[in-house]
C-alpha cells in the first residue's frame, strides 16, 4: 500500500518506505 507524506491538508503520494 502507498504511503502519504506531507504536511497540513496537502498530502503527497510517495512510494517506498
Amino acid at each position: 500500500e502507498p504511503c502519504y507524506c506531507g504536511s497540513g491538508l496537502k498530502y503527497k503520494k510517495c512510494h517506498g518506505r
